[in-house]
């Protein structure tokens, strides 16, 4: 699974993370071009709401966090 987090100033604010679809769909196709996936169907990865944080430093420095979170399913035993 993946959730990408945006810095944003004031995370308080009222957003619609929907709208960063096309950014999340860029950071997935990254990924299966660095073969983290073979193809970024539901058979592989599942892509979480996008989410915003306050970042402790200045925004233009803060990253944009992707978080890969294995599924129940595919954790080593």
């Amino acid at each position: 699974m993946v959730r990408v987090e945006f810095p944003v100033a004031d995370p308080g604010r009222r957003r619609d993370p929907h709208n960063q679809a096309p950014t999340v769909k860029a950071i997935i196709d990254g990924l299966v071009d660095a073969a983290v996936w073979p193809d970024d169907t539901d058979d592989h990865v599942v892509v979480l709401d996008p989410r915003f944080y306050k970042p402790d430093q200045p925004l233009m420095m803060a990253k944009v966090v992707v978080n890969l979170i294995p599924r129940a399913g595919d954790l080593p035993t």
